[in-house]
């Protein structure tokens, strides 16, 4: 009697090798159907991040324009006063001043 009761003890204290094989295959399965799908989050987020930039800076090229009697900034650094600290391109980029006070982005291609 006092086997049977440590046998019965034992089956219920944990999980069985098939077990634990059968969830991780589960996890594999969920993950590669996942990982791809979230892989385009990121960037996506980078080129919003680098939009939302240029903006910001086209409206402080706008502000600069507006106090210095219709003078375009020469370049990023005259843009400071409107800025604690200047945006950075998430891809590394650099931010240029053009004609029109049009802020275009190295990283991209002008047909983007």
């Amino acid at each position: 009697m006092l086997h049977k009761d440590m046998a019965m003890k034992w089956k219920e204290q944990g999980f069985t090798l098939v077990e634990v094989m059968i969830v991780l295959v589960i996890i594999g399965i969920i993950a590669a159907i996942a990982v791809p799908s979230l892989m385009g989050f990121t960037d996506r987020a980078k080129e919003q991040a680098c939009e939302a930039n240029i903006k910001a800076l086209e409206t402080a090229v706008a502000a600069y324009s507006a106090a210095h009697d219709g003078d375009l900034p020469d370049e990023l650094d005259d843009l400071r006063e409107y800025f604690d600290e200047l945006p950075d391109c998430p891809f590394s980029g650099d931010y240029t001043i053009g004609d029109g006070g049009i802020v275009t982005c190295s990283h991209k291609s002008p047909g983007d």
